[in-house]
């Protein structure tokens, strides 16, 4: 619900999306955000959108472009940018100890890059030029050969903190390259990130994006031998990271192909990745899956649950707190046939896991 009127006290339904995947290309066809009217107006606004003009009347039929935003791509990376995550959306009635009307969008693009999009307001009244400022949170040094890739919505949850009091907005998201998801190159480094809003709840970030923390290197690395001793029991914490290979028990060998498939998921003080490994075949269609648990998002180590054979999903949580993975293009020793009687000649069978179960009264 946006506080879409010009000065007035009318809000509207809009929905905001990413314009998607540009199958490789580098045509910028993909890097951009919209934000569409649901409801019929009559009302001209200077934000509407049409091919060369930028904009166009309104029509009473609804489906207004309010806005377009153009996401730029890291200028470090040589990944063809993109916004195929759905938003994740943060409004006052979420966040209790928000002041605003509207809501803050967080979102990554294909190149790794975390992105705050503010569509609120302080107060009803203002014009709709307070609106739409878009702010690097984070860069996840995503290139071709490292993976990096931003295709997944984050897990993004509130978090209480002790030190300093108060509640923050921390982003959980995985890199890994979805289109190509069998892909198996020796530069892939994949990583998972937790990454704190330190403005939160203003609607800006002038403290996250002017500090050194918009990369890794201003954040804590979790995991391997070069892991910060503090870990995530400090004060004020930012954010950190870990490189997949090291919370992964896969059988990578001397190579890290391991990719974080779909969205985390945020479950009481824990978060959830997928993790997966591709096939060493020449012809990949199997390969193994797991899920890597952050006991207290970071501060409690982690733990890994085998997901066996197969493509694993996303971990989904149902309203009595069970946490579920399906798993995909599982192993077969002949054709697939889905209409076989015996479970044995069939692929598929059995593929969705119960993989434990999270205190919802206290998430």
């Amino acid at each position: 619900l946006l506080p879409y009127s010009e000065g007035s006290t009318q809000q509207r339904y809009v929905m905001a999306f990413g314009a998607g995947y540009a199958g490789g290309t580098s045509t910028g066809l993909g890097n951009f955000v919209y934000v569409l009217d649901f409801e019929p107006s009559t009302e001209t606004t200077s934000d509407n959108i049409a091919s060369s003009t930028g904009y166009r009347s309104p029509v009473t039929t609804g489906g207004n472009v309010i806005k377009k935003i153009t996401i730029a791509p890291d200028s470090a990376s040589d990944i063809p940018n993109g916004v195929t995550a759905n938003m994740s959306v943060v409004t006052a009635d979420t966040a209790l100890t928000a002041d605003f009307w509207g809501g803050i969008a967080y979102f990554p693009d294909l190149t790794g890059q975390l992105w705050k999009l503010d569509m609120s307001k302080t107060g009803l009244g203002e014009t709709n030029s307070s609106m739409w400022t878009l702010t690097k949170a984070f860069r996840s040094e995503g290139t071709l050969a490292n993976d990096r890739f931003g295709y997944n919505q984050m897990a993004t949850t509130l978090v209480n903190s002790s030190a300093p009091i108060g509640t923050h907005v921390f982003n959980y998201f995985g890199t890994g390259d979805q289109a190509h998801v069998q892909r198996r190159d020796a530069t892939i480094k994949n990583r998972i990130y937790g990454v704190k809003d330190l403005d939160f709840p203003d609607t800006d970030l002038a403290t996250t994006g002017s500090s050194k923390t918009i990369t890794s290197s201003g954040i804590f690395k979790i995991s391997g031998a070069d892991a910060s001793s503090s870990w995530c029991s400090s004060v004020d914490v930012p954010g950190w990271y870990a490189d997949v290979l090291d919370v992964s028990s896969l059988d990578t060998g001397a190579d890290d192909f391991i990719k974080v498939v779909g969205r985390a998921l945020a479950a009481s003080d824990d978060v959830y990745f997928s993790l997966y490994r591709p096939d060493d075949l020449a012809c990949p269609i199997g390969g193994k899956s797991q899920v890597v648990k952050m006991i207290k998002s970071c501060a409690g180590g982690y733990s890994v649950i085998a997901t066996g054979a197969g493509l694993s999903t996303a971990p989904v949580m149902d309203s009595k707190g069970n946490i579920y993975v399906g798993v995909g293009n599982l192993a077969t020793d002949g054709e697939l046939d889905i209409e076989a009687s015996e479970s044995e000649e069939r692929s598929g069978v059995d593929n969705i896991l119960k993989i434990g179960s999270s205190d919802i009264s206290a998430s």
